[in-house]
């Protein structure tokens, strides 16, 4: 442990200062990870009843959608997935 000779107010809110940066720098660098490295599988694949359900629409509606605004689906074996970002960002490039 170190020791602090402190001689006045400024000197105990200079080391508290230090001490609490380097506890939040160490408390984040291990329990939160930067944006840039993320996994884009990180967002999960969704069926055609999912993302209908997430978008408050029904089936058939849903299919309309996604063929005239071409969107990007994944295979997956026989089936497609969505992801909701990507899906709503085909959307809105539509409409623009």
């Amino acid at each position: 442990m170190q020791q602090f000779y402190l001689n006045s107010i400024t000197d105990i809110e200079n080391v508290f200062r230090k001490v609490l940066q380097d506890e939040l720098l160490a408390f984040f660098a291990n329990h939160i990870s930067p944006k840039a490295n993320t996994s884009p599988f990180e967002e999960p694949l969704l069926s055609k009843g999912q993302l209908a359900k997430e978008l408050r629409i029904t089936n058939p509606t849903l299919s309309e959608l996604l063929h005239k605004n071409n969107i990007k689906y994944y295979k997956v074996g026989k089936r497609q997935k969505f992801k909701l970002s990507e899906v709503l960002e085909g959307i809105n490039n539509k409409k623009k």
